[in-house]
């Protein structure tokens, strides 16, 4: 479900629609309620565990962004272990810089 589509390419801009205020988040809740939801017991967010995140799913099931940005993104934030520390997924601090990137595709 979460990578379904391995489609690349795409815009790294995009634009709200119906957004009168580009401070206005892209989320209804804020990025720490978010990674508590979704964390493990280890206190990190796989690739995985995003496939809980509905309103990531939602952009995802309709082409508003895609499976390879999310994982370029998560990659970025520290996941898979690339950022150190021995975790295979991302921290909180990791979390909220992918949860910031992708919001900031909409702004």
């Amino acid at each position: 479900r979460y990578l379904g589509a391995a489609a690349t390419g795409g815009s790294w801009s995009r634009s709200r629609s119906g957004s009168g205020s580009g401070s206005e988040s892209l989320f209804s809740q804020r990025p720490a309620a978010v990674f508590a939801q979704l964390s493990s017991s280890g206190g990190e967010v796989g690739l995985d565990d995003l496939a809980r995140w509905d309103e990531l799913q939602e952009l995802l099931e309709d082409g508003e962004i895609l499976g390879s940005e999310v994982q370029s993104f998560y990659d970025a934030a520290g996941g898979g272990g690339g950022g150190g520390g021995g975790l295979d997924g991302l921290d909180e601090a990791g979390f909220e810089a992918l949860y910031d990137m992708i919001d900031d595709l909409f702004e």
